[in-house]
């Protein structure tokens, strides 16, 4: 049944991290030049992408879907429900731990999407964080989380 229960939460979480496993390893040239995502230049002021970001990891730490998920699109809510959050929340927590810190994120433009993406500390590794906004908007449209545990994790 434990097998199981882990087969679930890996294909639910790829479902949620897929776009995102795939920007991460093309914006670090792991795939062909068609596919890499253009780097653009950071806005003066990122306050309100940081501060969405700091939300999320914030309530990833304190188990509050309500709060993870107040910057959603209709679209995100309906892949990342609740059950969906606690399985992703779960998995961070074996393999990466508690979210401890973030820097400062470089920004792509990724099929159409503004992609931010934060290079951030938890526990056991580093996570990469990635959050999804169509232009002009600051409702997320996908999130990510990125690391080797994660990823060994999945494939396991």
């Amino acid at each position: 049944m434990k097998k199981e229960v882990k087969l679930i939460i890996a294909l639910v979480v790829i479902a949620v991290i897929a776009i995102g496993v795939i920007s991460y390893f093309v914006g670090r040239g792991a795939g062909r030049d068609e596919f890499l995502p253009e780097e653009k230049e950071l806005p003066d002021n990122t306050s309100q992408t940081d501060s969405i970001a700091e939300n999320l990891l914030h309530s990833l730490n304190n188990n509050d879907y309500s709060s993870f998920s107040k910057d959603f699109s209709n679209n995100l809510k309906l892949i990342m429900n609740q059950q969906t959050f606690q399985q992703t929340k779960s998995l961070i927590d074996e393999t990466s731990g508690q979210y401890l810190s973030k820097a400062e994120p470089s920004l792509y433009e990724y099929q159409g999407y503004d992609l931010y993406q934060y290079p951030c500390t938890f526990e056991k590794e580093a996570v990469a964080l990635s959050i999804y906004f169509q232009p002009n908007s600051i409702l997320l449209e996908g999130l990510t989380f990125d690391s080797e545990n994660l990823r060994a994790a999945v494939q396991q």
